[in-house]
């Protein structure tokens, strides 16, 4: 077509920073929750607790819902090889959460400078279908302060995270409000790191696209 891509991060550091296991590293998960990279070490942590809604196993490398199993305990069967062929396979190991009833899911968008400077757009609500793959975005959603806050710093400190690793460019974080076994609404503010562009970045920066492009030929 003509066209040059911009400059962008080494293979390596995008592979790093979207494996899930980086985003485990940053301490921000659901209690109970951690990264795995044995059948062994999967089994010792579903022994620990026993979740209402059971547990969630993602693949260190998804969108969309894909590469998800849910289980009610330590799995067995046709299971029990997914979950071992997530250890040699597909990004070796898996994020193991327990399963949540989620009530509503947002997301705050990014473009990172080479400098550490992050040009951040406002907070969307995602719209998911059932299996958790994304429908749309919509702009100001019914963010409670509190909720507003603990999703920025938590931003803050993927944007940081990822800078370190020498990361640049598009990028998000997803949250989510949902209903905890007490029945009590509690809100997760970093419950996916997206480092590239995802669906609804230009609706998340459509108060500052100008100044978006302006970033993007600057780096190019």
């Amino acid at each position: 077509m003509g066209h040059e891509l911009p400059a962008m991060p080494p293979l390596r550091v995008i592979q790093q920073v979207n494996h899930r296991a980086f985003a485990a590293g940053l301490g921000r998960g659901l209690s109970d929750a951690a990264f795995v990279t044995s059948t062994q070490k999967l089994d010792a942590l579903m022994q620990t607790a026993a979740p209402a809604g059971g547990w969630l196993l993602k693949r260190p490398f998804g969108f969309s819902g894909r590469g998800q199993k849910r289980v009610s305990a330590v799995p067995t069967g046709r299971d029990r090889r997914w979950v071992e062929a997530s250890m040699v396979e597909y990004g070796r190991g898996l994020m193991v959460e327990p399963f949540v009833a989620i009530d509503q899911e947002f997301a705050l968008h990014s473009w990172l400078g080479r400098d550490g400077q992050c040009l951040t757009g406002r907070p969307t609500r995602l719209i998911t279908n059932e299996l958790g793959a994304w429908v749309g975005s919509e702009p100001l959603p019914n963010l409670r302060d509190q909720e507003r806050e603990q999703l920025q710093a938590a931003h803050a400190v993927a944007a940081r995270a990822l800078s370190a690793a020498g990361f640049f460019g598009p990028f998000s974080t997803d949250a989510f409000r949902y209903r905890a076994d007490d029945g009590r609404l509690h809100f997760h503010a970093l419950s996916e790191l997206n480092a590239r562009y995802s669906m609804g970045f230009f609706v998340g920066l459509a108060d500052c696209l100008e100044e978006w492009a302006r970033r993007i030929a600057a780096h190019a």
